[in-house]
């Protein structure tokens, strides 16, 4: 699914950038940084035993250049479409929305008494609780910054009930992920 929204997101761009030159992605020091670090890894994909895994990967044990190069698309999009922190902001609420759903989604089929941890809603419980933490600190960096009060108590309370669902999906990573 993510492959096909930067593919998405990329063709828009490229009609945005036809519509309004404007948008075309800064070149800087971390943009040139990152651009290096996609053609770096392509070419070391070449020098690997297993060119074939090198290129596509595997979701479950690696990234191969192929996903590298839609991180870096989506990286593209993002610096051209979101120019001004309170853009990224409102991009941090609509991923924290998103995160909230799929809580939903474990609350309602996952849990109760037969369920001893958190299974499927994202292939395995380590996705889920990676995906959940993720949200916690960007939560919690919008909470700090936040003028609104109610914003602050959704945040908080979001950010409990986070943490809540990492931890039961009885996977180590999260405690230590939790912990830092």
């Amino acid at each position: 699914i993510f492959q096909l929204c930067v593919a998405l997101a990329t063709i828009a761009l490229c009609v945005l950038l036809i519509i309004n030159p404007a948008h075309r992605p800064p070149i800087n020091k971390l943009t040139l940084a990152v651009t290096g670090f996609v053609v770096i890894q392509g070419l070391l994909a070449f020098a690997s035993i297993d060119i074939s895994r090198s290129l596509l990967g595997s979701i479950e044990r690696m990234d191969g250049v192929w996903q590298i190069i839609n991180y870096w698309l989506f990286f593209i999009v993002t610096v051209s479409v979101f120019r001004n922190i309170e853009d990224v902001k409102k991009l941090i609420f609509f991923s924290i929305a998103v995160s909230i759903i799929v809580s939903l989604r474990y609350f309602v089929f996952y849990t109760g008494p037969s369920v001893i941890y958190a299974r499927y809603p994202l292939g395995n419980p380590g996705f889920l609780a990676n995906y959940i933490l993720l949200h916690i600190p960007l939560a919690f960096w919008i909470l700090i910054t936040s003028k609104n009060r109610e914003s602050k108590i959704f945040l908080g309370i979001f950010m409990v009930i986070q943490s809540g669902i990492a931890i039961h999906t009885a996977n180590r990573a999260v405690f230590l992920g939790l912990a830092t």
